[in-house]
């Protein structure tokens, strides 16, 4: 019995050993790394050389704003004078200007009008603030072209160059009266258009039309002012159906829409509360529009 009990604990002990052992081999045997860690390490071996560690903040230096202050000030001067300068506008060459002018008077006296002309309007181009080159051509334009309003405003022009160019003082002197008779005549001609229009009856079919027509052009150059791309007859269609134009935006429909209505709110104002009420409360009224 003494030996049966013997012989199992030393076989116990044997197994026991034996465990010890083989868990002793596996843990200094090394793992086997799976697929994605030899693919990290591969990816880090082949990059090692490409990112670099940050420095320390020790070794970073780093600038005081006075000092950033002055660094972007110098590159921004750098690169302003690294820009290629602005074109300057080439001006007129005097001499090849004052050619043309002695070859557009030869012209005139030999009776080449045509020629003279381009010849005049050649010089012109090239020196337009030059005041003998404005002065001949204004002489040329009363004497040979008889524009004499053409040629009063080059005289003009001229003297606010050169107040003291005889020549020009001259020539102005002798086209202001006449200008000044031709404004008054036209505006003479105006007014008793004006007064002719006035005596036709305000029921009159075709003073509606022509009343209807102007205020259409009136809208239409109004909004055409400000960039507006609707025609004449687009215009007329938007105000007289309320139709919308295809392929035209609604910014476009609400500035004619939009004008429409303030002139209207003008025209009912001005014809109905002119005399019956005072002026400051129809404009304290259309200040009401803006607030």
């Amino acid at each position: 019995m003494n030996r049966v009990t013997f012989f199992v604990i030393f076989l116990s002990g044997a197994v026991f050993a034996l465990l010890v052992s083989h868990l002793s081999n596996l843990r200094k045997t090394p793992q086997h790394k799976t697929s994605v860690q030899v693919f990290r390490a591969e990816i880090l071996n082949q990059y090692k050389d490409t990112f670099f560690p940050l420095p320390s903040a020790g070794t970073i230096d780093v600038e005081e704003e006075s000092t950033l202050g002055v660094v972007i000030k110098n590159l921004q001067k750098a690169q302003k004078s690294s820009k290629p300068p602005k074109p300057i506008e080439r001006k007129a060459n005097n001499q090849e200007a004052l050619a043309s002018l002695h070859a557009a008077l030869e012209k005139r006296l030999q009776g080449h009008h045509d020629k003279a002309l381009k010849l005049f309007q050649h010089a012109v181009a090239l020196a337009p603030t030059h005041p003998d080159v404005l002065n001949h051509y204004g002489e040329f334009l009363e004497h040979t072209q008889k524009d004499v309003v053409e040629a009063d405003r080059l005289y003009l022009r001229a003297l606010s160059l050169s107040p003291s160019h005889n020549r020009a003082m001259t020539n102005r002197q002798r086209t202001s009266p006449v200008v000044d008779a031709l404004d008054k005549e036209n505006l003479k001609r105006i007014d008793d258009k004006r007064n002719t229009l006035g005596r036709i009856p305000s029921a009159d079919s075709s003073l509606r039309r022509a009343k209807r027509e102007a205020y259409f052009q009136h809208v239409y150059h109004s909004v055409g002012i400000e960039g507006n791309t609707m025609s004449l007859s687009q215009t007329r269609v938007i105000l007289e159906t309320g139709m919308a134009v295809g392929g035209k935006s609604l910014i476009e429909h609400g500035e004619i829409l939009g004008l429409d209505a303030a002139l209207k709110y003008l025209n009912s104002k001005l014809s109905s509360n002119l005399f019956s009420r005072n002026i400051k409360w129809g404009l304290e009224d259309l200040s009401k529009l803006f607030h």
